[in-house]
């Protein structure tokens, strides 16, 4: 059997595209208003965050011109499920049910130790000082106490 050698190499490819129409608004958003927009659809009634154009649970288009089909959401939610294991910033990464959504955000957990974390805890965003229009605007959901 042939032995064939290995290299091994990194390889950086920065690149730009465009983010369309509806991901534009939910990023602009982020940047200037500190909202966090979902849409409704038309066909189905659920709310998907972040805010999308078409309806990813009946495929069908969502209209982003209608003001109406855009719903603010709250920066608070619950922890459905994470990772056991914190990334290199500290971080983990977590599923979060916004209130008024109808699907799961992907998004890190942070600013608790991992003892804390458990199902059904409620979370609250944390934005960034100085927002650039991109989702980590949102540096992390931290735990938060209710009454």
């Amino acid at each position: 059997m042939k032995k064939y050698q290995q290299l091994r190499a990194s390889v950086h490819l920065p690149f730009s595209f465009a983010v369309g129409a509806t991901a534009s608004r939910f990023y602009r958003a982020l940047r200037d208003e500190k909202t966090i927009y979902g849409t409704r659809c038309d066909n189905c009634q659920r709310v998907s965050v972040p805010a999308r154009s078409f309806c990813s649970h009946c495929c069908k288009t969502i209209d982003h011109h209608q003001t109406g089909q855009w719903i603010a959401l709250p920066e608070y939610g619950t922890l459905i499920g994470w990772c056991e294991t914190p990334n290199k910033d500290g971080f983990f990464t977590a599923l979060i049910q916004l209130e008024g959504a109808d699907n799961l955000l992907l998004h890190r957990v942070g600013q608790c130790d991992a003892v804390l974390l458990h199902k059904g805890l409620h979370l609250r965003a944390a934005w960034k000082a100085s927002a650039a229009g991109t989702i980590t605007d949102i540096v992390c959901f931290k735990p938060e106490r209710r009454a």
